[in-house]
């Protein structure tokens, strides 16, 4: 007779990285294709944006100086 070993055999663990790692190749090759296909688009240093100036904030209050403790 033969002995069986009581531990599960593992090769779903692999079958599970193996596909992670395809799709992983697969998800950076399209990326990588697509990106060698967009069109020249204007950088972001490129673009002039006219912004509002902010409104100016109102004068703090001016309050006296914080007294210094003396020693007792």
């Amino acid at each position: 007779m033969a002995t069986s070993s009581r531990e599960q055999p593992r090769n779903w663990i692999w079958w599970l990285v193996g596909g992670l790692v395809i799709a992983l190749v697969v998800i950076g090759a399209y990326m990588f294709a697509a990106r060698a296909q967009q069109a020249d688009l204007p950088r972001p240093a490129d673009l002039a944006v006219d912004l509002p100036s902010p409104s100016s904030l109102p004068d703090a209050p001016n309050l006296p100086p914080a007294p210094v403790p003396a020693p007792r």
